[in-house]
């Protein structure tokens, strides 16, 4: 019995996002290979800080569902404009640039431009010997309560096996905070996705 367990196939492989139940969405977007907790010294600090790879076209699907589900809840169908404004900026830049995703709750922070400042200064991709600062972001917002991070692809090896992102989050205990995924489990339709 224990062995069919350990083999069952996670249900992102079964099933396409729109029929997964809310719960699978946020258990996809917290714990799964294209999403790990940003860990403060190794671990986790508090609450964990849930963080996934947004620019995964497999991930794009999941958040497209889960803001389609929210915004019927809501009975809301436009975007804030920020939302909005990224939306078109993904579109055109997710080929060149890998973007971390993650989901802060205090956005009052991102009002004080010392601590801006720190994380473009502070939070990097790194990609074997190589690393490469922040390139852009999109702080959250009323209508996204997420933080999006913009690193340039281009540092990345085909043969690299670890992905690391080394970040500042504004108005968090602990701000410095390290996310790591293995770019062997980051992989739809046999392609890297990430």
């Amino acid at each position: 019995m224990l062995l069919l367990l350990l083999a069952a196939t996670p249900f992102w492989q079964e099933k396409a996002p729109a029929e997964w139940n809310d719960i699978q969405i946020a258990q996809f977007l917290n714990d799964s290979p294209w999403a790990h907790p940003a860990k403060a010294d190794g671990k986790v600090v508090g609450s964990p800080v849930p963080a996934y790879i947004a620019s995964s076209q497999f991930v794009e699907q999941v958040e497209k569902e889960r803001n389609r589900r929210a915004a019927l809840r809501r009975k809301q169908t436009t975007e804030g404009a920020l939302a909005e404004e990224y939306g078109f900026w993904f579109e055109d830049n997710r080929k060149d640039q890998v973007i971390l995703t993650v989901r802060v709750g205090n956005s009052i922070a991102f009002s004080d431009e010392r601590e801006i400042r720190r994380m473009q200064e502070s939070s990097a991709l790194h990609s074997g010997n190589v690393s490469a600062k922040m390139s852009s972001y999109f702080p959250p917002s009323a209508s996204d309560p997420y933080l999006h991070m913009a690193f340039p692809r281009s540092i990345i090896k085909p043969s690299e096996k670890y992905l690391s992102f080394a970040i500042y989050l504004p108005g968090i205990a602990s701000p410095f905070r390290t996310v790591d995924f293995v770019a062997s489990e980051l992989i739809t339709d046999g392609k890297p996705d990430y």
